[in-house]
């Protein structure tokens, strides 16, 4: 087979790594395709070589100088009766998956196992720190071993990540993402994006994470070790500028249906577009498939060596956070920033939740979204509640109780005419043993007391007069009962202010009035 002319154009080594001999070397065999248009096993002979040859921190040097000199490309070739979509064509990717058919709202798509990096075809972990991988790379379905470096590398649009399996360690501090890039259906453990940049359209719905996630922010000037060289930095700028992102920010994303099993952490970013930790819903006549795992993560493979495939069931996912609630601390939300249906973790009386629940509350009050500002309002008093001891305790219970913390109407209404129907039955009753007491001879049912119990549930002005009137109709005298008639009232018109009172305050939350 003759060797690709442009193969001579690149460097003999960088930084003593043999770079033109080493590509020469892999695309000798014909199964790893040409330099312009690389195959899958291609893509993964090339991965292993570069950090093979390169060491670490040093596994880019290779891959990059094949990726600079042999670029992807897109090509469009329209038919008639066909859409764009339908005809787009990709040349010389970065494909480590196996990903039949474009992405399209999770339509008719099925992702196999793709490459295993976890020791099965290297003796060591993963190092692709500062890798320029190139638009449209395809890792659907593979699986990366414990640690996964891929920090300041440059990734190009429409990457596919679906379905892949990330360990304890991976590395993606300074990355940057072109758009649309699609992480959904992978799990996680822990994973730190400080200072990671997307484009318009990046998705992570129905993701899990086990561990830490940290997508918190950071400034350019803390970035540069990342990188190979100051040149380069400002290059990376000058993309991220173009995509309108930085360090600090995140566009458009979605986190829809995704598992939070620990902390994540969104501190310190500006969030410029659409944000969603909703509920995400596929679409019943499409099929998803996934390789069965055992527990450490390895694919089950049949007799035949050929992996094990089963059906993702879980149609429709809802964002839960099961441990602690997300930190949003000195973050900017973008007015579509959505947290309808997401689950949270049940109130355990932390100071850490309650801060971040606060810090939601108020970002949501800058915007005036008051049904979200409702949401966290009501989130962050559970914690706060639990926290409190003794007297304090048992009236946060009681508003809690009532009234949501306020938000119900149907709670303080149900327990408020509860109370005053014990009211009254307490005054007929009382009423009975004053006027009958042991003598049945001298008994008589005054029904005075129904209208007393009425007024005292309505304590209006200019009523006392007729309150008065009823009750010595139906009371008996005598000092002790004028205590006891005191006592009654004052309860009675206690309960009706109180179940009035938050009524109120439930109809002004409902209606969202300041």
């Amino acid at each position: 087979m003759s060797e690709h002319p442009d193969i001579e154009k690149l460097p003999l080594e960088i930084d003593g790594i043999p770079v033109r001999e080493t590509i020469r070397e892999i695309f000798r065999d014909p199964e790893n395709g040409t330099p312009d248009n690389i195959s899958k096993a291609g893509c993964l002979a090339l991965a292993l070589k570069s950090n093979e040859v390169g060491g670490e921190g040093k596994g880019y040097v290779v891959w990059n100088a094949w990726r600079r000199a042999f670029p992807s490309h897109r090509k469009w070739s329209p038919a008639k009766g066909q859409s764009r979509s339908q005809t787009l064509n990709w040349s010389n990717i970065s494909d480590f998956g196996n990903f039949d058919g474009r992405l399209k709202n999770f339509a008719h798509f099925l992702f196999d196992h793709g490459a295993d990096f976890t020791g099965a075809w290297w003796d060591f972990d993963l190092d692709f720190r500062g890798a320029t991988i190139g638009d449209d790379a395809i890792f659907a379905g593979a699986n990366f071993g414990s640690w996964a470096n891929f920090q300041g590398s440059q990734w190009g649009n429409f990457g596919v990540f679906l379905g892949g399996k990330w360990g304890s360690n991976a590395r993606f501090e300074a990355a940057i993402f072109g758009v649309g890039c699609d992480f959904s259906l992978t799990s996680w453990e822990d994973a730190n994006f400080r200072g990671a940049m997307w484009g318009r359209g990046t998705r992570f719905c129905a993701s899990q994470w086990q561990g830490y996630a940290d997508f918190s922010a950071a400034e350019w000037n803390e970035l540069l070790d990342f990188f190979q060289t100051e040149q380069l930095w400002v290059s990376v700028q000058q993309r991220a500028s173009k995509h309108n992102t930085a360090p600090n920010t995140i566009c458009e994303v979605s986190f829809s249906g995704a598992e939070f099993q620990s902390q994540l952490n969104f501190t310190g970013r500006q969030f410029v577009g659409t944000t969603l930790f909703t509920r995400e819903d596929y679409p019943l006549p499409y099929r998803i498939r996934t390789v069965s795992r055992d527990p450490d993560g390895k694919a089950l493979l049949d007799n035949e060596g050929s992996p094990v495939w089963e059906d993702w069931a879980n149609r429709q996912a809802d964002t839960v956070f099961m441990a602690l609630p997300p930190f949003f601390h000195g973050c900017e939300l973008h007015q579509d920033t959505s947290f309808e249906g997401a689950k949270f973790p049940k109130a355990r009386g932390s100071e850490e939740a309650a801060r971040a629940y606060r810090t939601l509350k108020l970002a949501f009050s800058k915007q005036q979204a008051i049904r979200e500002e409702q949401r966290f309002f009501r989130l962050e008093m559970a914690e706060e509640t639990l926290r409190e001891t003794g007297i304090k305790r048992g009236l946060f219970f009681l508003y809690k109780r009532l009234s949501d913390y306020g938000f119900s109407v149907k709670r303080p209404l149900m327990y408020g005419l509860l109370g005053v129907a014990a009211m009254t039955v307490i005054s007929g009753l009382l009423s009975w043993l004053g006027q009958c007491g042991l003598s049945v001879q001298t008994c008589y049912f005054a029904p005075q007391w129904l209208g007393f119990s009425l007024l005292q549930t309505l304590p209006l002005p200019g009523l006392d007069t007729l309150s008065a009137a009823a009750s010595k109709a139906f009371w008996p005298e005598g000092a002790w009962w004028s205590l006891v008639l005191s006592a009654l009232m004052i309860a009675h018109k206690t309960i009706s202010l109180a179940a009035l009172f938050l009524i109120g305050l439930g109809l002004r939350n409902l209606f969202k009035l300041k």
